[in-house]
C-alpha cells in the first residue's frame, strides 16, 4: 500500500494573572491566573481538526494548589491506521469468550480505510496540599473525566462485540471461530472517569558532615528518604 499525509498546524496560548498575594493584587483571593489555548491542523486527508482549551490555577492559601482545565479535540487516526496493509495470519491462538475455548483462528490486523476522527471532550481536577505541620508531607488528588465520540477502540472475541460487528467474525457450521478481524472501529462514544490520589513523603535525616577537604559554605548532602 502507499499514504502519504500532509499536515499544516498553528498553535496560541495565553496566559492571564488575575490575583497575586506577593504583589498584593486582589490577595483575598490567593493567587490565581486564567489560561487558554488554541491549535488547529489541517490535514491532507482529513481537513480541519481544532484544539481548544482553557482552565485555571489557584492557590487561596500557601500550602494548597487546585488545577482545573477543559479540553475540546478533534482527532484523526494516525496514518498506519488507515494506510497499512491489510495482513491475514493463520493459527493465531485466540480466546473466544463467547465459548469459553482457546482456538486456533485466521487472524487480520491492518488499516481501515473508513475510519473516522474522533472528538474528545476532557475535565481535569487536580489538587496538591503540602500541610505546614508537616515538613516534606505532599498529598495529591487528581480527577479526570473524558466523553469521546466516534472513538477508535480496538475489538475482542466476546458476545457483546460480536452483536455489534458480524462481520468482523467467521464460524464454522459448529460455531468455533475461524477468523477474527481485529481492525479498529468506530464506537458512537466512551466515557471514561479517574480519581487517583497519593502521599508523598519525603525528609532528609542524618548529621550534616563537612567533605575532607571541602570549602566552607559548600552544598551539604545529607541522607535523604522518601515514600510514596
Amino acid at each position: 500500500t502507499r499514504a502519504s499525509r500532509s499536515d499544516v498546524s498553528g498553535q496560541l496560548s495565553i496566559d492571564v494573572p488575575v490575583a497575586s498575594r506577593r504583589n498584593n493584587v486582589l490577595s483575598a483571593l490567593g493567587k490565581l491566573s486564567l489560561n487558554g489555548n488554541l491549535a488547529f491542523h489541517h490535514l491532507s486527508d482529513f481537513g480541519w481538526r481544532k484544539t481548544v482549551g482553557y482552565g485555571l490555577a489557584w492557590s487561596p492559601i500557601e500550602p494548597l494548589r487546585i488545577i482545573i482545565s477543559a479540553t475540546n479535540e478533534e482527532g484523526a487516526p494516525a496514518l498506519p491506521l488507515i494506510g497499512a496493509p491489510v495482513e491475514a495470519t493463520p493459527n493465531v491462538l485466540l480466546f473466544d469468550y463467547s465459548r469459553g475455548e482457546t482456538v486456533e483462528a485466521t487472524r487480520i490486523k491492518g488499516g481501515v480505510s473508513g475510519l473516522s476522527g474522533d472528538a474528545r471532550r476532557v475535565l481535569k481536577i487536580g489538587a496538591t496540599w503540602k500541610p505546614e505541620w508537616a515538613r516534606g508531607l505532599t498529598f495529591t488528588a487528581n480527577y479526570v473525566h473524558s466523553h469521546t465520540r466516534d472513538a477508535m477502540a480496538q475489538l475482542a472475541v466476546t458476545p457483546a462485540l460480536e452483536a455489534a460487528f458480524p462481520n468482523r467474525f467467521a464460524r464454522d457450521s459448529g460455531g468455533a471461530l475461524i477468523r477474527f478481524d481485529d481492525r479498529l472501529v468506530n464506537v458512537s462514544r466512551n466515557d471514561r472517569d479517574d480519581l487517583r490520589w497519593g502521599v508523598n513523603w519525603s525528609y532528609a535525616f542524618g548529621g550534616e558532615t563537612q567533605p575532607h577537604g571541602a570549602v566552607p559554605g559548600q552544598a551539604k548532602n545529607p541522607n535523604r528518604i522518601t515514600l510514596a
